[in-house]
């Protein structure tokens, strides 16, 4: 296991099965970091990444946050 970089990736996307849902963390938020930790429902030390949730806007900059609303995607 080895801690990514900006030479490596620009964001990670994560995706939490269970409760559907999304999560898109930029490189610089999270290394030297290699395990990532999401704690949707909130935990005692905080939520680091909740941020960063169905924060699509991280990879197009076209769109912009739009706060609690899911953001559709269509490719």
């Amino acid at each position: 296991m080895v801690a990514l970089t900006a030479d490596d990736v620009d964001c990670i996307v994560a995706y939490i099965v269970l409760l559907d849902l999304w999560y898109v963390v930029p490189v610089e938020d999270f290394s030297p970091c290699k395990n990532l930790w999401f704690y949707p429902g909130g935990s005692k030390k905080g939520s680091r990444f909740e941020s960063f949730r169905e924060a699509w806007w991280l990879l197009d900059p076209n769109l912009k946050p739009t706060g609690a609303e899911p953001l559709v995607v269509i490719v």
